[in-house]
């Protein structure tokens, strides 16, 4: 598969010691440490990464993912419904402490030659237009809901944005709802993995679509999961971002 040697390659070179993150990377508060950011970091070095991420929270994955590497594309999307509001407050107007704005803070470079460059999604990825992305991705790291019917919907939604042959990520692979979803999923687009399951609870695979998928439905239900999600009543545009130390660029586009 065409990026086995890549993925052995990095995940020897981290459990070697092999870190170029800054300090800024390793200190921004999320839920994963410092092996799994290095661990996106060494695999975003390939060249003519075209990157998707699902799922950012606070950024510190997405920055670490980006630092000191010439991504050719990268698109992101967060709907900020988890762990962004103030627990204190019990009400439908409890306050919001994180949106994308406060994100693009929170990893906006603090050095002068650092730029971070990607297209953003503020909203529920699965209502998503496909046609926002605009390049195959060929490294994809997942972290977003965690139900067996996300995962499923990870790859079965996102199918006609990747490659026909891409990296995949996801996070929380010790849960088996985790792995049933991701393998069901596996299953009915005929993709074709050699994986490992790091310490870091990632799940790290080099995929390749070998068939058209098969449109098989669900728990024989009427219609596909990842359709009846389609149904949403709102597509917001994405943005164009670009953040350096100087300043935080966000522009919409299409």
């Amino acid at each position: 598969m065409r990026y086995l040697n890549h993925i052995e390659k990095c995940l020897k070179k981290v459990e070697d010691g092999y870190c170029k993150l800054n300090d800024q990377a390793v200190s921004l508060e999320g839920m994963v440490q410092k092996k799994g950011r290095t661990i996106l970091n060494t695999i975003c070095e390939m060249d003519d990464c075209r990157y998707l991420q699902i799922g950012c929270w606070r950024g510190a994955t997405l920055y670490s993912a980006l630092y000191k590497n010439n991504l050719e594309y990268a698109f992101v999307c967060d709907d900020f419904s988890e762990f962004s509001f103030n627990t204190t407050m019990n009400t439908p107007e409890r306050k919001r402490i994180l949106d994308l704005d406060i994100m693009l803070d929170l990893i906006q470079p603090d050095d002068d030659d650092n730029v971070l460059e990607f297209d953003f999604y503020d909203s529920d990825c699965f209502y998503m237009d496909l046609n926002h992305i605009k390049k195959p991705i060929n490294v994809y790291y997942y972290d977003g809901g965690h139900d067996e019917t996300d995962h499923y919907l990870a790859l079965k939604h996102f199918y006609p944005v990747l490659d026909k042959d891409f990296i995949f990520i996801c996070d929380d692979w010790a849960e088996e709802r985790v792995q049933y979803g991701t393998h069901k999923a596996m299953r009915e687009l005929a993709l074709r993995a050699s994986s490992w399951a790091t310490s870091n609870n990632f799940y790290i695979a080099s995929v390749q679509k070998i068939l058209q998928p098969t449109g098989v439905l669900i728990d024989d239900q009427s219609q596909p999961l990842f359709e009846i999600y389609q149904q949403g009543e709102f597509d917001r545009k994405p943005y164009s971002i670009k953040s350096s130390k100087q300043e935080i660029k966000k522009e919409s586009y299409e």
